[in-house]
């Protein structure tokens, strides 16, 4: 039942508890609206971590492009006879393109 911690709050606050009451009397029961998942400790040596960064994203912007050419290669097989090959290279510019546009947003995340 936690919730996203609203913007108002800093990164120090690690739970947000509110006490609400029950029909028994003087009784109050606990409810947790936010709680700070505790961070995971990275297991790259210091001096690996670019380089483990760099293969994590261009891992990922090949899945891109693998899903977009996928995508792409079973509609092209859906509407015409042998269109996998009729349109591999405009398939392959297109998901070149969203491995391109994955790369980009993985910079700009880390800025």
């Amino acid at each position: 039942m936690a919730q996203e911690l609203p913007r108002q709050y800093g990164r120090a606050v690690r739970r947000i508890i509110v006490l609400t009451p029950t029909p028994a009397p003087r009784v109050v029961q606990p409810v947790v609206l936010y709680e700070k998942k505790p961070r995971r400790r990275r297991r790259v040596s210091r001096l690996l971590r670019p380089l483990e960064a760099a293969v994590r994203k261009t891992s990922e912007a090949e899945r891109a492009a693998m899903d977009t050419y996928v995508e792409l290669h079973n509609r092209s097989n859906e509407r015409k006879r042998n269109g996998w090959l009729r349109d591999m290279g405009r398939n392959v510019y297109k998901a070149f393109r969203a491995a391109r546009k994955r790369l980009r947003e993985e910079d700009d995340e880390d800025d």
